[in-house]
């Protein structure tokens, strides 16, 4: 294994700790994360430090912090001098959150790369898709300026919906951009169904009629721009096209259960970020056993070895002639199986599979 993943409990200090997880400075309407689930008793700070040495001992490589908000965590300045310390390598972290200079301070010296989120610069807009305050546009592009002048190395990412997904905004955006003088990276993308979305995601989804608009727009600002942007947009010609099975899907190559794990705040451990406490995919409790012990443990491998003989005859994958060669390279999204057919379909094709049958609810 390579990879472990922990999602800190994003909790405010402790005088106000919430019971609950995955909190945020903010509130967005397309946000992925299950903040339904109350996480009563979240890790302390001392069986934090505990994983690591295990993960250390274990001989793990990487071991990533994600949210909720990172800065929120009431002792990020200690663990990212402990994770600094044991030779962990921690190359990014997200924030939506307006820091001050002193917090700026703090983590330049850790040398590590910063994403800030940036929808758009209205404040009205920004108060509906985020569920911020009057004072959050105001606050986080001076947050910006500031990490821009500090000599952090950071870039913006854009999340569009429905009411950002607009040229108007773009420019706005574009035009605040270039007046920063170290932004290394602009990552524009289209919101995409969570698992946990808490509203009707049909109405805030971008339109597929804008895509074309973005890549028009893209087309025309790179070639004046010396700032390095990127799009990303899901749209339905990235579906069942695959003849030859994961090996051949577009994307990433999925690590759940192959080289990295996913501890959650309480300590129950997941394959992957996006299942969240879903129990079918619990392989484990870090405050009951050890790194190695979950790894090599009963329920990790049979998620990694689940035989053809196991899957429900509804799904396709039941009689497939190359189920072994698909499940072998290992490139499966689990979490848009169970977004395009349901938890109780998880064993269905995923949806970029040629096999993979008509989705019973929208990606």
């Amino acid at each position: 294994m390579q990879t472990i993943v922990y999602q800190c409990d994003t909790a405010m200090p402790a005088q106000k700790l919430p019971n609950c997880c995955n909190t945020c400075a903010t509130n967005c309407i397309y946000c992925y994360a299950d903040k339904v689930h109350k996480c009563e008793q979240p890790l302390s700070f001392e069986e934090i430090v505990s994983i690591l040495n295990d993960a250390k001992s274990f001989g793990i490589r990487d071991f990533q912090i994600i949210g909720g908000e990172f800065f929120l965590f009431n002792k990020w300045e200690e663990l990212l001098t402990l994770m600094e310390e044991m030779g962990f390598h921690v190359d990014m972290l997200s924030t939506k959150i307006p820091l001050s200079k002193e917090q700026i301070a703090k983590f330049k010296r850790f040398g590590i790369r910063l994403q800030i989120s940036l929808d758009s610069l209205n404040t009205e807009i920004l108060q509906s898709t985020l569920n911020v305050s009057e004072s959050y546009s105001k606050n986080i592009q001076k947050t910006i300026k500031e990490i821009d002048a500090s000599g952090i190395r950071y870039q913006i990412a854009t999340v569009l919906t429905r009411e950002t997904a607009n040229t108007e905004n773009l420019n706005i955006l574009y035009d605040f951009i270039n007046t920063l003088d170290n932004v290394i990276r602009w990552e524009i993308r289209c919101a995409f169904r969570s698992l946990y979305t808490a509203v009707d995601f049909s109405t805030i989804q971008v339109p597929t009629s804008f895509y074309e608009t973005l890549e028009d727009w893209y087309k025309k600002v790179i070639k004046s721009s010396n700032k390095n942007i990127q799009i990303a947009t899901e749209n339905d010609h990235k579906y069942r096209y695959s003849i030859t099975g994961s090996n051949d899907f577009e994307g990433p190559r999925c690590s759940a259960n192959r080289s990295n794990m996913v501890i959650l705040p309480d300590g129950k451990v997941t394959i992957c970020e996006q299942l969240y406490w879903n129990p079918r995919f619990i392989i484990g409790d870090i405050r009951k056993n050890n790194i190695r012990e979950i790894w090599t443990g009963e329920r990790a491998i049979a998620l990694a070895e689940f035989k053809q003989s196991q899957v429900q005859k509804k799904s396709l994958c039941s009689d497939c002639e190359i189920y072994e060669k698909c499940h072998k390279f290992v490139n499966i999204c689990i979490a848009n199986v169970l977004k395009a057919y349901g938890d109780e379909n998880w064993d269905f094709p995923d949806p970029r599979c040629e096999k993979a049958p008509e989705f019973f609810y929208p990606l």
